[in-house]
C-alpha cells in the first residue's frame, strides 16, 4: 500500500509542477471522451434504434 501512496504523491506533485500541461491533457481527454459519447449516441440513434414499419403504422393509427 505504501508504494501506491508514493506513486499517487508523485503523480500529484508532477501535475502541480506543470499546471499548463496538466490542463491541456485533462481538456484533451475530456473533449475526446465527449466526442466519443456523441458518436456512439448518433450511431445508436441512426442504426440501432430504428423502429420497424409495423410499429410506425400502429403509432400512426393511434394518433388519428
Amino acid at each position: 500500500m505504501s508504494i501506491l501512496k508514493q506513486e499517487f504523491k508523485l503523480a500529484i506533485s508532477s501535475l502541480l509542477r506543470l499546471p499548463g500541461f496538466s490542463l491541456t491533457v485533462i481538456t484533451t481527454l475530456a473533449a475526446t471522451l465527449a466526442a466519443l459519447a456523441v458518436v456512439i449516441n448518433i450511431n445508436y440513434i441512426y442504426f440501432v434504434a430504428q423502429p420497424t414499419d409495423a410499429k410506425v403504422k400502429s403509432a400512426v393509427r393511434a394518433c388519428r
